[in-house]
């Protein structure tokens, strides 16, 4: 990130071109406390004027699916003695699915319920799946590229199945 950069070096630039005066005029702490509110000083101006962007970075990519099933994950670790056992778990809804790879291979993979949207296929085309990652960030200095900071992206996804796939299930257990 460029904001503490650029903070840094006008401190050690300020601090160097005083560091005369103020040793003639007070102890070494004091210089450090100069550079320090320089630098406060500095990223205050700096930092007031961040902005962020109207339209973020928006990159889709996409692979073919193969096969696809809805399932859960299940993670954790447990570990101890016999006396005392400790850990943890946690389980989530995923999507796996097996897609091709530019050089022939099979590869399985999993993407999580909560950031897949469903959609049936149209005629004539193939399962994929779309992942769309949007990267919303600050600019400063009229959106001067070098000065792009705090960047947070969202990962969402898309998958194409054909019609069909989806059965209507009800099940009602009254114990």
């Amino acid at each position: 990130m460029i904001i503490p950069k650029v903070i840094v070096f006008i401190s050690v630039c300020l601090y160097v071109l005083f560091k005369e005066e103020l040793e003639t005029c007070g102890p070494f702490w004091m210089g450090i406390l100069i550079a320090f509110i320089a630098w406060i000083i500095t990223g205050y101006f700096y930092i007031g004027k961040l902005e962020k962007t109207n339209d973020p970075d928006v990159a889709i990519t996409t692979c073919n699916v193969l096969c696809a099933k809805d399932g859960t994950m299940t993670s954790g670790s447990f570990s101890g003695t016999i006396i005392y056992v400790h850990g943890s778990s946690s389980e989530k809804s995923v999507y796996k699915y097996y897609y091709q790879q530019e050089d022939g291979g099979i590869k399985l993979g999993s993407i999580s319920v909560d950031d897949t949207t469903l959609y049936f296929l149209e005629d004539g085309e193939e399962p994929r799946i779309e992942t769309i990652s949007t990267t919303w960030y600050y600019m400063n200095y009229n959106n001067n590229p070098a000065t792009r900071c705090l960047e947070t992206t969202n990962i969402t996804y898309k998958l194409y199945i054909p019609e069909g796939s989806i059965t209507n299930v009800y099940e009602f257990d009254t114990e």
